[in-house]
C-alpha cells in the first residue's frame, strides 16, 4: 500500500514539475517576444522624434509646420488607473453602469459565495463549489465587458453625428465653444456627456484646450484621443476647423467600416475560440452522465481535483492567447 502512495506521489510530483517546467517556458517566452517589440517600438519613434523623456512617463510629440513656424503639442502617454478598485469603477462607467463600484462589489460576491454553498451542498466537494464561485465572476466579468464594447459601438456612431453637427454649426458662423455646446445638448449619452464636460470645464475657468485634452486623456476611445489632438493642434496652428472636423469625421467612418471587416475576418477564430473552450467543460458532463464512476476519480481523489485546476488554469490561459491573436492593431 505504502508503494502504491510513494508511485501514485512521484507520478503526481512528475506532472506538476512538466506542467510548471512548460508554463514557465511559455511565460518566459511571451515576455521576451513583448519585450524585444516594446524597445524596436520605443527606437522607432525616439528615431522620429515623436517621444520625449519626462520626468514621469513618456509624452508623444506632435508637430505641425504652417508656413515658417512650428507647432507642436506634448500628449501624455497612457496614465495608470491607479489600483483595481479605480480601474473597475473605470470600467463601470465606460459599461454605463450608474451604481457606484463600491455598492456593486458585495452583492456580487455574495452571490458568488451562495453559488459555492450550494455547489458544495449538492456535490459534497469544494472543488464544485470553487468552480462556480470562479465562474460567477467570470460571467459578470463577461457581461461587464460586452457592456463596454456595445456602449463603444454606440459611442463610435454617435461621434461622427457629433463631428457632422460641429462641422455644420461652425460653417454657419457659430464659434468652437458654441459648437461643441450645440453638439452637448443634442446628441445623447454617450457622446453628448463627453461634449457637456469640456464646456463646464471651459465655463469653469479652465481654458478650451486644456479642458479638450483632459477629456481625451481620460478617454479611452482612440477616436476621441485622436478628436483631441487634432483639435488642439488646429486651434494652435490656425486653419478651418471646419474642415478639420469634416475630414475627421470622415476618417471615422473608415475606421469604423474597417473594424466590420476586421471584425469578419476574425470570427472564424472567436468561434474556434468558443468551441475549444466549451468542448472540455461539454465532455466533462456528458461523462459525468454516461460514466460517472470513470469520472469520480477526479472529483473524489487529490490527483485528480490537482489534474482538475491545471486543466482550468490551462482553458483559461488558451483562451486568453485565443483573445490576444484576434485582436487586430490599425
Amino acid at each position: 500500500m505504502t508503494a502504491v502512495v510513494s508511485i501514485e506521489g512521484a507520478r503526481l510530483l512528475m506532472s506538476l514539475a512538466a506542467f510548471g517546467l512548460v508554463m514557465g517556458l511559455w511565460v518566459a517566452i511571451i515576455l521576451v517576444w513583448r519585450l524585444r517589440q516594446a524597445k524596436k517600438t520605443d527606437k522607432v519613434h525616439e528615431r522620429l522624434g515623436l517621444l520625449e523623456d519626462s520626468l514621469d512617463q513618456r509624452t508623444r510629440v506632435l508637430r505641425l509646420w504652417r508656413g515658417a513656424t512650428e507647432n507642436t503639442i506634448r500628449v501624455p502617454g497612457l496614465v495608470t488607473r491607479g489600483g483595481p478598485l479605480k480601474r473597475l469603477d473605470h470600467l463601470r462607467t465606460e459599461a454605463g453602469w450608474k451604481t457606484p463600484i463600491g455598492l456593486l462589489i458585495p452583492p456580487i460576491f455574495t452571490t458568488a459565495a451562495l453559488i459555492f454553498i450550494v455547489l458544495l451542498a449538492m456535490t459534497g466537494h469544494v472543488l464544485a463549489g470553487a468552480a462556480g464561485f470562479i465562474a460567477t465572476l467570470l460571467i459578470i466579468w463577461t457581461y461587464l465587458k460586452q457592456c463596454v464594447a456595445k456602449r463603444m459601438e454606440v459611442f463610435d456612431q454617435q461621434f461622427t453625428d457629433a463631428l457632422d453637427l460641429a462641422h455644420r454649426s461652425l460653417r454657419a458662423g457659430h464659434p468652437l465653444i458654441g459648437a461643441l455646446q450645440l453638439v452637448a445638448e443634442e446628441i445623447g449619452d454617450p457622446v453628448g456627456p463627453v461634449f457637456e464636460s469640456i464646456c463646464m470645464q471651459q465655463t469653469m475657468g479652465l481654458s478650451l484646450e486644456d479642458a479638450i485634452q483632459a477629456v481625451g486623456n481620460a478617454s479611452s476611445n482612440e477616436d476621441m484621443k485622436l478628436f483631441a489632438a487634432s483639435l488642439s493642434m488646429q486651434m494652435r496652428s490656425g486653419g478651418n476647423l471646419a474642415h478639420m472636423m469634416e475630414r475627421l469625421a470622415s476618417v471615422i467612418r473608415d475606421r469604423i467600416r474597417l473594424n466590420r471587416r476586421v471584425r469578419i475576418l476574425t470570427a472564424q477564430t472567436q468561434l474556434g475560440k468558443r468551441i475549444l473552450v466549451a468542448l472540455p467543460f461539454v465532455l466533462l458532463v456528458v461523462l459525468s452522465v454516461l460514466n460517472p464512476k470513470y469520472i469520480d476519480p477526479l472529483f473524489s481523489t487529490g490527483t485528480g481535483q490537482i489534474l482538475l485546476c491545471l486543466g482550468g488554469v490551462s482553458v483559461l490561459l488558451g483562451m486568453w492567447m485565443m483573445n490576444r491573436m484576434a485582436v487586430l492593431k490599425y
